[in-house]
């Protein structure tokens, strides 16, 4: 499957990620940002400026790879994310298709506004929602784990034990191809809860980790980072990036790689 990379830019004066971007060969583009014959009068522009008339220079990570075909999802729900924790970004557009910062519903729309369909390891079909919101709702996970479900090429095959597509696009399919689809999507499953730990990739699906309320002080050891994910609310890549950059989610937890 072909892949590419959201990465970050980050500034070495207060850690703190000022870019997200999406790129195959991440470091021809962090070149790319620092040409000074690229002059572009932008947020981002300027603050790569400022920084090099410090004598410093963005700090570049890989934030995770991702199936090609998926990229502006990702792109787009990275920054979304990132903003959330507080993140100022100097981003001018919410990514992905390049929709500008006054254009966020129509993308909410497109993620969750279609029908959904679960289905459990036999192929039979237990729930149907109006839209993935509704569905992720239901079953308290991140607003982004059931519409990347659904989405081709997406490395979460199942959520809360069933897989789930678009209903436009199993409609047409006999009983027999959606059996087989199903098997398909949860052999998957199984066999990427092997190896070894790597960010942006499948391993951390099966690493024990532990949760630290900071609040409470309560200290939970999950199974694996996407159990942890679906109890506290957030993204399995969320989980991903906070172990990596030591990071603190919702302000309130902790995450240890076990």
């Amino acid at each position: 499957m072909e892949t590419t990379n959201i990465y970050t830019l980050t500034d070495p004066r207060t850690n703190k990620i000022r870019y997200v971007g999406k790129a195959n060969n991440v470091s021809q583009r962090y070149r790319a940002h620092l040409n000074k014959a690229r002059k572009h009068q932008t947020h981002k522009w300027n603050w790569i400026q400022q920084l090099k008339r410090e004598g410093l220079k963005p700090i570049v990570d890989i934030l995770e790879v991702v199936p090609m075909e998926d990229w502006r999802y990702w792109e787009r729900y990275w920054i979304t994310q990132i903003k959330q924790w507080g993140f100022n970004l100097v981003n001018h557009t919410d990514g992905g298709d390049g929709t500008s910062n006054g254009n966020q519903s129509s993308f909410k729309k497109g993620d969750g506004g279609k029908r959904v369909v679960g289905y459990d390891k036999e192929g039979e079909k237990k729930y149907e929602f109006d839209t993935a919101v509704e569905a992720t709702k239901i079953f308290k996970v991140h607003r982004s784990n059931i519409p990347c479900c659904c989405s081709v090429g997406c490395r979460t095959k199942t959520v809360k034990g069933y897989t789930w597509f678009y209903l436009d696009d199993v409609v047409l399919l006999n009983n027999n191809e959606i059996r087989k689809l199903v098997s398909e999507r949860y052999d998957k499953n199984l066999k990427s809860n092997g190896g070894s730990f790597k960010i942006g990739q499948k391993g951390l699906r099966s690493k024990k980790v532990k949760v630290i309320d900071l609040d409470s002080g309560d200290e939970i050891i999950y199974e694996s980072g996407l159990d942890a994910a679906n109890k506290i609310g957030v993204s399995q890549p969320s989980i991903s990036w906070a172990i990596k950059n030591s990071k603190i989610i919702k302000k309130q937890y902790k995450i240890i790689l076990l």
